[in-house]
């Protein structure tokens, strides 16, 4: 059925890039925080087809220039800043330190989640 010409369309079911989507979610935000939190999770579904072997790569390029770590809250911290490095770049400075420190904490105080950080880091060593 066709639409008459002088009826608005209706464009309720296009698809919208989840990044612009977030972008304009940020932009009605009150504060600088949630408008952050919004231009973060925008940019993690924008890159939902992003190769992960790169980040892998990236990742296992950090672990060898850490030597012999145990694995440990500040670790998993550490880790949650890297993964932000290479998602975010130069933004990931910008992101308060207690947000990354709350990141980790759900991952480590999350036995399956620790569990597959664990693995993840184990992962990333270097071959013997």
């Amino acid at each position: 059925m066709m639409m008459p010409e002088n009826e608005p369309r209706n464009d309720s079911c296009r698809q919208t890039d989840p990044f612009v989507a977030a972008e304009r979610q940020a932009d009605k935000l009150a504060t600088p925080r949630d408008q952050l939190l919004a231009q973060v999770l925008g940019e993690t579904l924008s890159r939902r087809h992003e190769d992960p072997g790169a980040m892998l790569l990236s990742l296992r390029q950090w672990r060898t220039t850490l030597g012999a770590t145990l694995f440990d809250s500040d670790l998993v911290e550490r880790l949650v800043q890297q993964v932000l490095q290479y998602r975010m770049g130069s933004h990931a400075d910008d992101l308060p330190a207690p947000l990354r420190r709350d990141v980790a904490a759900v991952l480590w105080n999350d036995p399956v989640s620790r569990q597959r950080i664990e693995r993840l880091w184990q992962s990333l060593e270097p071959s013997q």
